[in-house]
């Protein structure tokens, strides 16, 4: 594979648009390719990949630094109703998505500072906000839980407009902060895990001298480190990139979803355990193929014209397809049954929506299979269909509440 890396790098080491789609699908051989060669050739391409390599790799304290101030700006108001135990939680709380989505957009901005961008994100937060704050809250409520479940799903999205300075058409940027997020949640995780031991070994320590530190703590640091994860995993992630998180992903975890998938799926028919009339395995159907679209967009970030490659991309996309094709069937078999609720037609319209793009996904890859830009084209179909989630999610947000009188 490095031999075929350094190949198409010298067959493209002219064409910039090509030598960056290079970085971007394996950038950990790309950079040792680079590291080689300006020990023997001087000539501008690599002084050029030289400097940006190191910059990138550069360890940056001014953003490190925004990253923890915008992260403490999130982490006061909730820290406000920690500490007076709000009980409307309708009140208050519903402002902390808008508060989180505005303020990380900041830090967005610190990279590629775009005012009138900034303007736009912080209207839509506020509006996000107002609209929360006055329809009528009942916890018992599918519509207003609803609501609450897809209003980060919109505003991620916005986020995602925000990246790409609301061009949707530059889809190479939009496929960009899909990468982006899934590895800002991996590295989120990371840092939560190593949290959760801090903390464990910290309230140890402190219980062996009788210092009772339980309330502090939570109140205090737990809540911070939740909401400081994603802030700071944005630098990090610029800090290290040339540790490819998500090609790893690609090629390990690709395989072992398509061995759980297919397993779950023949257990779960052998079994009778069908979503028809199990609805825990039809939720669950969901979470898998939620999972399993982030594992889509990592493979065709690191994706190079191999067999293994392609095959993990279409069996993967095929499985998916199958397993949703299985839920939308469960769906209109439980509405038919037990009649129509806000539940069922947000999950209704949620599977159809993952039906036709993993459709679209696996039709782009079967008619551009001999193209020397299938990569192009499958990100494009990948990247085409964030405005269409977000479309979708602001539905279930206003109207769908609307026609069932927010019940």
């Amino acid at each position: 594979m490095e031999n075929n890396l350094e190949k198409i790098f010298y067959e493209n080491k002219n064409n910039p648009y090509e030598l960056e789609k290079l970085f971007h699908k394996n950038k950990n051989q790309f950079i040792k390719l680079i590291n080689k060669e300006k020990s023997i050739n001087n000539d501008q391409v690599i002084q050029f990949w030289d400097a940006r390599i190191n910059y990138k790799n550069s360890f940056d304290l001014k953003k490190i630094i925004i990253s923890i101030i915008l992260a403490v700006l999130c982490w006061i108001p909730l820290r406000i109703l920690i500490e007076k135990e709000v009980m409307e939680f309708d009140k208050f709380m519903t402002f902390l998505p808008c508060i989180f989505t505005f303020t990380f957009s900041l830090l967005l901005s610190t990279y590629d500072f775009k005012i009138k961008s900034i303007i736009y994100i912080f209207l839509i937060s506020l509006i996000t906000g107002l609209y929360l704050f006055f329809i009528p809250f009942n916890e018992k409520s599918q519509s207003i839980i609803n609501i609450y479940i897809h209003i980060p799903i919109f505003l991620w999205s916005m986020i995602g407009f925000f990246y790409c300075d609301f061009k949707l058409k530059n889809y190479q940027k939009i496929f960009d902060f899909l990468l982006l997020s899934g590895e800002m949640i991996i590295w989120s995780t990371l840092l939560l895990i190593s949290g959760i031991i801090l903390t464990f070994i910290t309230l140890t320590l402190f219980k062996m001298i009788n210092i009772e530190i339980e309330d502090f703590y939570f109140k205090n640091i737990v809540s911070l480190g939740i909401i400081i994860a994603p802030f700071l995993s944005v630098p990090i992630l610029k800090k290290f990139s040339d540790f490819n998180i998500s090609s790893v992903i690609a090629k390990i975890f690709a395989p072992l979803a398509i061995i759980t998938l297919i397993t779950y799926l023949l257990f779960s028919l052998i079994t009778k355990n069908v979503p028809y009339e199990n609805r825990n395995i039809l939720i669950t159907y969901n979470i898998i193929l939620v999972a399993v679209l982030g594992i889509i967009i990592f493979i065709n970030a690191n994706y190079v014209r191999t067999s293994y490659f392609f095959i993990s991309n279409f069996v993967l996309i095929s499985v998916s397809t199958i397993i949703d094709l299985i839920a939308l069937t469960a769906i209109i078999y439980r509405i038919r049954e037990y009649g129509l609720t806000p539940n069922k037609i947000t999950v209704l319209g949620i599977n159809f929506l993952m039906l036709i793009n993993l459709i679209w996904i696996l039709i782009s890859m079967i008619k551009n299979i001999h193209e020397e830009k299938k990569y192009e084209n499958i990100v494009n179909t990948i990247s085409k269909y964030l405005p269409i989630y977000s479309i979708w999610s602001l539905i279930v947000i206003v109207i769908i509440p609307i026609i069932f009188k927010y019940k």
